[in-house]
């Protein structure tokens, strides 16, 4: 992985950001207008594989993200 590297796009706003080892996890809320609405969740991201996985949260928006 080089400096430049584009690791992750998201569909809709982002919000909040953990890094724990190799997993990067990204906070996602809903699109407050528009059609586009998108399921608010976290983003997981390992960064050795590149695999990625979308947890949808019953909420409207993610505030922040605590790994502990």
């Amino acid at each position: 992985m080089s400096g430049s590297e584009t690791l992750f796009v998201a569909p809709s706003y982002t919000r909040g950001l953990a890094i724990r080892d190799d997993t990067i996890y990204v906070g996602q809320s809903n699109l407050r207008r528009g059609a586009d609405r998108r399921a608010a969740g976290i983003h997981i991201l390992r960064r050795e594989s590149g695999q990625q996985t979308f947890i949808p949260l019953p909420s409207e928006e993610v505030y922040g993200i605590l790994v502990t």
